[in-house]
Order: C-alpha cells, then structure tokens, then sequence
C-alpha cells in the first residue's frame, strides 16, 4: 500500500470517528436526559478534549521514546479513566442535587461512597474469579492465559451462582454467610487474584511497537463510555422500566426473604446482584454487578479478536469502540442496567472456548464438560441462549473440508426450532406457515446428509454424539434447579408455568384488558 493511499484512508478512518461520536451524541441527547443537560452545559467537552488529545500524543510520544512502552500499563490507562471518573461523578452529583435542593453532600463525600461501591463490586468479582481459578487448576485444564483468566471469572461466577441458588433454598442469605463466601472464593484462588491484579497495574497494555493512532483514539473513547456508564450506576432512581420493575426488584426482594421469592421466571444474574443488598446494603453495588458487565465485554471482544480470531490490535480497539458506542450498548450500560451485559460477556467466553476447542481438536472431555457449564450457565440466566448452544453444537460437528454433518446438525436444530416454536422468542413466529410440514422436511434432509457419511465416518459420528450429548447434560444440569423451583410452585404442570415460574398475578394480554374495558362500561351504564 502506499504512502498516501494510507494516508487517505488515515482521514476517512478519523472522519468516520468523529461523524460517529457527534452520532453517539445525538442519541443520548435522546435517550438521556442527563447527557442532553450535561452536553448542552459544555460538561462533557473537557473529558471528550481529553481522549482526542490523548489519543493524539500517546503515539507521539512511543514513537519518540520518550517514555518506554512498558509503563503504558493499566495503571496509566486507570488514571486516564480516572479522571474522566471524576468528571462524570461531579455531573451526576450536580444533577442529583438540583433534584434534591435540600439534600446536602459534598464532592469529596459523593465520590468517597462511589469508590466504596467500586471496591464493593470488584471484592464479588475477585472472589468470584478465586472460585473459577480453583476450579481449573483442581481440574488441571490448561489454556491460553487471555482465555483463561476469562474462563475463571465466567466458572467462578457460575461457582457463586449455584452457592447462592443452595443457600438460598435454605433461607440462609445473611449478611455473614455471604462475607464467609467471598473469603472463602479469595482464600481458595488467592495465587491467581494476586497474579491479576499484579498483571493489570504493573504489566504494559501496549505492544512494544505500540498502537497506530486510530488504536488509542479506540482505547480511550471505549473508556470514556465506559465510565459514563459506571457513574451512571450510582445516581438517583428511576433507570429504565425494566431495571426498576424487575432486575433490581427481584435483589432486593431476594436480601428481604434471605431466601429465594416465589414466582418470576429464572432470576440467576439476580442471585448475584442481590450480594450488594445482602452483603452490604447497597443498590449501588447490585447496580455497577450489572454495569459492570459492559467493561468485560469490551475486555472479553478484545481479547477474543486479538488472541484466537488474530486481528491486528489497533484494529480490534477501535472495533470495540465502535461497538460499545452503539445506542442498543449504552442503553444497557446506564439506562436499563438489565442482565444482558452480563450475559453477552459469558457468550463471547462461551465462543472463545468453543473456538478454541473446535480448531485444537481437542479430545479431553474435562474440557466439554466446561463447556457445558458455561452454556448452562447462560441458559440460567435468559433461556434464548438456547439459540447459542444450537450454534455450538453445529460448530461441534465441523471437520476440515467436510460441511455435511455440520449441515446435518444445522438442519436437524433448525427443524427443532420450529417444531417447539423455539422462534417465538423473536415475536415473529406467526409469519411461519406450514412449521411442521418444514420441520419434517428438515428431519429428512438431515438424514440424507448424516447417512452420506454414516459409513466413512462413522467413528467419528459417535464422537461427536458422544461429545454433544455431554454439553447437553451439563448444560440442562446447571439449569435444573430451576425447574424443580418452578415445579414445586407451580399447581398446574404446565411448559410455560415450569419455564417461566409461577405467575406472581393474573397474566393480562391485550384482548383481555379490552374484555375489562368493556365490563366496566356496562356496569357504569348500568
């Protein structure tokens, strides 16, 4: 390529960036009336002047050498979002106080409690990532050490997850029994948390060339956002709908009853927030459990672009920005703070590993059986992750050079789908004519192609039969406990009551509140 078609490119890259982020500005004037103030008040200029001239220096300064690339680690990059931090808690200070006039507290107060908070949450995520560090080490899986350290926290919140789902059947969520599990996650993985920590303050984030610009710029607007999202989890109610009728309800229903509620549908990613109520009496911190979620998506996507997918670096960056700077990001990042942050950082792990084990040909079933935990897992907290372990078990099937039993598999779960109305998640399910007369046709063109190669490959059909079969079993193990809560309860045995849980009131749809319109006319006539 020459010279100046890359520079050429250089301007259309940066003006695509900065015609993105004045479109990012556009929809949280929309979305967020805290933004829309806070911009229109030049609030946000200073942090939004300091990531451009960052990103503009940083290269400057590597390809000079006038600071070595080894002190460009996350301590560094932790000042820069500290700053920034700051900034963004004084606006919300600023703003919870022109709503409460009356209410006094000072800076130095309001952003002492948000470091409480912080510190609050990475104890639960620390501990978490001790249990999932023991795990592996007691089961002696080795992996890469990016995917690893992902795995750990994905198993040691799993770990967490079914501690609390036991303690919880008993009623004993207090607040000393869970300060007794999270020492006991610290204590069990202490050598692992040490050497994480120590790798994120004291090792350099930059590769010895460094980044290109576009790779900084991509760094510093991902923590920009990031942090506008983490303040955000500490200001004043409401958030979202959702966030307010729902998942953080359920946390703090959970910490009232010491105990699992009755009714509601699987609430797993619940079980954990509802640690910042019980353990320390604190929304904001089952808040930023949620928030938090988007920072180890964006960890997660980098490292898996990066490591396994082997993109450039300065590429990928500035891929996770562009991502994380989507409205339907940041919605869940500050507004809704609902479950499904969270959850897409499990599913890229969940990715991760299946990749991996897919083009390692991978034959040690320790290694599945993980896998299966991470796929339950997700199923416990949003049963749509169905549609994931259907793309896992295709990929499962994958051979070099050889589609057909993958397509096999594909047509033998797309068939499923439609037979169970598994596609109703969508809403769109009443546009399908005809379901089970494709279903049929999907089963048999799922035979034709298993049998094409049932002779030449037989062996290695029952391995792979063998192997799905147990990420299934795993898999529906992790979410049985939660049937067996929803069957109890539940006086009808019925598919939704089982999935869904006992309905905590009278379900209405739309015909039925129409029939109640029309009842209390004829009774006020009357």
């Amino acid at each position: 390529m020459s010279a100046k078609t890359r520079t050429v490119l250089s301007y259309i890259g940066l003006g695509t960036s900065i015609v993105w982020l004045l479109w990012i500005m556009i929809d949280y004037s929309q979305k967020h009336p805290l933004y829309f103030r806070a911009i229109q008040d030049n609030a946000y200029y200073g942090p939004l002047v300091l990531v451009v001239l960052t990103s503009l220096m940083v290269p400057h300064i590597i390809k000079k050498q006038l600071i070595p690339t080894r002190y460009f680690g996350a301590w560094m990059s932790l000042i820069f979002m500290g700053i920034v931090l700051l900034w963004q808690l004084n606006i919300s200070r600023t703003e919870f106080l022109s709503n409460y006039p009356d209410f006094s507290v000072s800076s130095i107060k309001f952003l002492g409690a948000f470091a409480v908070h912080m510190g609050q949450c990475l104890l639960v995520l620390l501990s978490a990532f001790g249990f999932g560090s023991f795990l592996l080490r007691i089961a002696s899986i080795d992996l890469p050490l990016a995917l690893q350290r992902l795995v750990s926290l994905a198993l040691g919140l799993t770990c967490t997850y079914i501690l609390m789902m036991l303690l919880g059947g008993l009623g004993m969520l207090t607040q000393y029994v869970i300060y007794a599990v999270l020492i006991l996650g610290l204590v069990l993985g202490l050598p692992a948390v040490f050497r994480l920590v120590q790798k994120l303050l004291l090792t350099s984030m930059v590769p010895e060339q460094g980044h290109q610009w576009y790779g900084y710029l991509g760094f510093f607007l991902a923590s920009w956002i990031l942090m506008m999202g983490l303040a955000q989890s500490v200001t004043i109610y409401p958030k979202g709908y959702d966030a307010m009728n729902f998942y953080s309800n359920i946390p703090h229903l959970i910490a009232e009853h010491e105990g699992l509620v009755e009714g509601f549908r699987p609430y797993t990613w619940s079980l954990i927030q509802s640690i910042g109520h019980i353990a320390f009496d604190s929304p904001e911190v089952a808040n930023l459990l949620s928030s938090f979620g988007g920072l180890l998506v964006a960890v997660a996507a980098y490292q898996f672009a990066v490591h396994q997918l082997r993109f450039d670096p300065s590429l990928s960056m500035l891929g996770v920005a562009i991502f994380i700077s989507t409205p339907v990001f940041t919605t869940q990042l500050a507004h809704e703070l609902k479950i499904d942050l969270p959850l897409l950082y499990l599913h890229i792990t969940t990715l991760y590993l299946a990749v991996r084990l897919i083009k390692k040909d991978v034959q040690e079933w320790r290694y599945y059986i993980l896998l299966g935990v991470l796929l339950g897992f997700s199923l416990a907290i949003k049963i749509s992750s169905i549609l994931l372990a259907f793309g896992v078990l295709v990929a499962l099937w994958y051979r070099s050079k050889r589609t057909g039993l993958p397509m096999a598999m594909f047509c033998f779960i797309l068939s499923a789908i439609l037979f169970f109305k598994i596609d109703r998640f969508s809403g769109l399910d009443y546009l399908i004519g005809g379901r089970y007369i494709y279903a049929v046709i999907l089963v048999l063109v799922g035979i034709g192609l298993s049998i094409n190669h049932a002779l030449a490959d037989r062996h290695y059909i029952w391995d792979r039969l063998k192997i799905s079969a147990l990420v299934l079993l795993v898999a529906s193990t992790l979410y049985a406990p939660w049937i067996v809560k929803n069957m109890s309860e539940c006086n009808q045995r019925s598919f939704d009551c089982i999935v869904n849980g006992a309905p905590v009131g009278k379900k209405l749809n739309i015909a039925q509140m129409k029939k109640n319109y029309r009842q209390s006319l004829k009774t006020d006539n009357e």
